[in-house]
């Protein structure tokens, strides 16, 4: 990688091993770095324009470099799988979810420079009728969307007056990290969640017979 590093400085003046670092260490931080992002565009256009090298120096230290030229974005995830981000099963569902509604804005034409936008009580709402699930907490909600944000999967926008929670911006990495490994949790959970509902119609169906048969019992 040092000779590799040598032969690129050699080649563009223009460029430094700051410049390189820099890169390297915002794309290690933020995970995805966006072509529409001013605060993320130079870093951007140094990984685009040296893919080769940013691509060996990825892989020797175990990540993956993706490149989305369609919604303008680079990033890196894992090359073991095992080695993802653990997350709680919460904010799995909501990694899912927010997946799915960025595929649905996408189906219906919905999108905004490579963006779906939705408010925060449309996702929380779609938690609830997908998971049978209490919604959480509003500060544990909050903690959720700074995680995906830091990791560049959404953009907590402006607050709603009325909800005080923000609209949020889906962004296309969402694609990347909510992969097959996360449809499967999520469709063990939601089958654990039939299962339940399923025993718990059951045990009231014997509940009313046997109050039924006690009844007549009685008589």
């Amino acid at each position: 990688m040092l000779n590799e590093l040598r032969r690129l400085l050699d080649r563009h003046a223009d460029l430094s091993e700051a410049d390189l670092r820099g890169a390297a260490n915002a794309l290690l931080t933020q995970q995805f770095l966006y072509l529409e992002n001013d605060r993320q565009l130079s870093q951007y256009r140094i990984i685009t324009r040296h893919i080769d090298y940013f691509s060996d120096l990825f892989d020797a230290l175990g990540w993956q470099l993706l490149v989305d030229n369609d919604f303008g974005y680079v990033g890196i995830l894992p090359s073991n799988e095992e080695s993802y981000l653990p997350l709680s099963l919460e904010q799995t569902l909501f990694l899912f979810i927010a997946r799915l509604m960025f595929e649905e804005g996408v189906e219906t034409r919905q999108t905004q420079n490579g963006r779906v936008y939705v408010s925060s009580e449309d996702l929380l709402a779609r938690y609830e009728s997908l998971t049978r699930r209490v919604r959480p907490k509003i500060t544990d909600f909050r903690d959720i969307l700074k995680l995906f944000q830091h990791h560049g999967l959404v953009v907590r926008e402006e607050d709603d007056p009325i909800t005080k929670l923000p609209r949020l911006a889906l962004l296309p990495a969402l694609r990347q990290v909510a992969g097959d490994h996360i449809m499967e949790r999520l469709e063990s959970h939601l089958s654990k969640v039939q299962q339940g509902e399923t025993e718990a119609m059951a045990d009231a169906e014997t509940q009313e017979d046997n109050a039924g048969i006690d009844g007549e019992t009685a008589q």
